[in-house]
């Protein structure tokens, strides 16, 4: 892994929004106020590498995805493909871009249109990316990538509709379409969140041969801790918008550092089940992320907070290797 090249680069994304709270006009000199989504995330991922992104619902994990792909623009900062800026792909060459960075949502209902079958769902993009001579040999390869995904028989698949199939068959269907266009950056956002747990492990490992086959890198978020382990290279945990802690899947896992880290770990369904843990309570709801701060965003409701925790962020304190949180209380 430490021999591959960077291939992605997040480089201190912000997603602010203006924060309405009823006024029509604000008084001069009073402080504007913003929703912070996402604030001020940096982070490195290789090809063929897996970095899944945890935290509580809200943290802001959706909006890193969609700012990733490019659904919505940052705020501030930027995202590097090969070196070379999303924003000035997407405006020079947006087909290339959209070839190249791909996303699969966590409702697959919502992800085609209802009124079309299979496979004019699948032949669209291989149509409009040039892929395949004519339509019978794109009808063949949809044909060929159904079977290989277990979707049989395909040319029963091809002729329903959206609503005609389950769940796990429309995500397996968003993965092969993604396949089709060879991407090098894919975006899994909650991918298997509702889905049965009895197809889960087929979408996973689909998502898992996608990266490596194809040495695509994979952004997995997630709030399941024990998939995400399975699933990653590297975890980055996230609290409030912003990165707390992160490192190999190993090193998050077995030995966090940041408190939300040991509690969310604590409160997760253990692959071990003779392992004995200690559950750490997380007390209340999380903060409003409307102009948080100035302390440690987590103080509020962390078993370890002191005085001096509410006073001012903390600083990165790097650990072993890669392993960083960030937190006043860790030993150095």
């Amino acid at each position: 892994m430490e021999n591959k090249t960077e291939f992605i680069k997040i480089q201190d994304i912000q997603k602010f929004y203006p924060y309405k709270d009823g006024k029509i006009f604000h008084k001069r000199g009073e402080e504007r106020k913003f929703v912070k989504a996402v604030d001020g995330v940096s982070l490195t991922i290789e090809r063929g590498e897996i970095l899944g992104v945890i935290g509580e619902s809200g943290c802001g994990k959706s909006t890193l995805g969609r700012i990733l792909v490019r659904l919505e623009a940052p705020t501030s900062g930027d995202v590097f493909l090969d070196g070379v800026s999303t924003e000035r792909i997407l405006r020079q060459d947006p087909k290339q871009f959209r070839r190249n960075v791909q996303i699969i949502f966590q409702n697959p209902f919502d992800t085609f249109t209802p009124r079309d079958t299979i496979q004019k769902i699948l032949l669209r993009p291989l149509k409009h990316h040039n892929i395949g001579r004519d339509t019978a040999e794109r009808v063949e390869m949809c044909k060929t990538a159904l079977e290989a995904g277990g979707l049989r028989p395909a040319e029963d698949i091809l002729s329903r509709y959206p609503h005609e199939l389950s769940g796990g068959q429309l995500q397996r269907i968003s993965i092969i379409r993604s396949m089709f266009l060879k991407p090098g950056f894919i975006i899994a956002d909650e991918p298997v969140s509702m889905l049965d747990v009895s197809v889960r492990a087929e979408i996973i490992n689909m998502l898992i041969d996608l990266a490596r086959n194809q040495n695509a890198a994979v952004v997995f978020i997630s709030h399941d801790i024990a998939l995400t382990r399975y699933i990653s290279d590297r975890i980055a945990v996230m609290y409030l918008g912003r990165i707390v802690e992160y490192g190999t899947a190993d090193e998050v896992i077995q030995n966090p550092q940041h408190p939300y880290t040991r509690a969310l770990i604590s409160n997760c369904a253990s692959i071990d089940p003779f392992e004995e843990r200690e559950e750490l309570s997380i007390g209340g709801e999380p903060p409003t992320p409307v102009n948080p701060g100035p302390g440690c965003y987590f103080a509020p409701r962390c078993y370890m907070a002191t005085e001096a925790c509410f006073k001012s962020y903390p600083q990165r304190r790097d650990l072993s290797g890669c392993h960083y949180a960030v937190c006043s209380r860790i030993e150095k």
